[in-house]
């Protein structure tokens, strides 16, 4: 009946993903509905959406944390397919992830205009930051290499 579930009690599972990031998996299903819940497993890692109730799964907030991990492509493919084919949601994920939302929605909207445009745009301003915090990083780094040079106290005329 309860085979392979290890977890009924909520702290108990929050102090055991620290170390099992799918523990979620072995969890009763009312803890895989508990939403506080939800957004830690996705945070730690996008597949863990896998694990949440379906109700979760289809929670805009527990997908987006789910986007903001390290597996956003995970978190967009197995979240709630009511999700993926709401629009307004799409627009608004695209801004965490584009490459993942754009390329796990269906055909018909990567083919609107309107979804083309945000993934272009969020591309853009993705790649501007990446752009801007590779400059800063080579910037720090030539400011450290000057910093073993002795300027002189005086100045000899």
């Amino acid at each position: 009946m309860n085979e392979g579930i290890k977890y009924f009690n909520k702290q108990e599972l929050l102090v055991a993903m620290k170390d099992d990031s799918i523990a979620l998996h072995y969890a009763c299903d009312d803890l895989r509905d508990d939403k506080e819940i939800a957004l830690e497993a996705v945070k730690l890692k996008g597949s863990n959406i896998l694990y949440v109730s379906e109700r979760l799964q289809n929670d805009k907030e527990v997908v987006i944390a789910g986007l903001c991990s390290d597996e956003p492509e995970e978190a967009f493919y197995f979240a709630g397919i009511e999700i993926r084919f709401d629009k307004n949601f799409i627009l608004e994920a695209m801004k965490y992830a584009p490459d993942a939302v754009y390329f796990h929605i269906d055909r018909e909207s990567r083919d609107d205009e309107d979804i083309i445009a945000e993934y272009v745009a969020c591309k853009i301003i993705n790649t501007t930051q990446d752009e801007l915090h590779s400059a800063v990083k080579n910037e720090e780094k030539k400011a450290v290499s000057y910093t073993h040079l002795t300027l002189p106290t005086k100045l000899e005329v």
